[in-house]
């Protein structure tokens, strides 16, 4: 199960990066990033936290 150790630290590493997104988003948008940019950011915390649900399914499956 090698391959489930770089699944975990994949996973770990995508979450670290959703829970800094997450919270930069949660602070409201600042006047610098246009308004395309951080519907962008949105749409992106919204594909990486599916991504995340993915891989914690895959390792729910591995451990069965």
């Amino acid at each position: 199960m090698p391959h489930m150790a770089r699944v975990i630290g994949e996973k770990h590493e995508l979450d670290v990066k959703i829970g800094a997104l997450n919270a930069f988003l949660s602070k409201g948008k600042p006047e610098s990033v246009t308004q395309d940019a951080w519907n962008l950011l949105i749409e992106q915390s919204t594909h990486m936290l599916a991504y995340s649900d993915t891989l914690g399914r895959r390792l729910a499956l591995a451990v069965k």
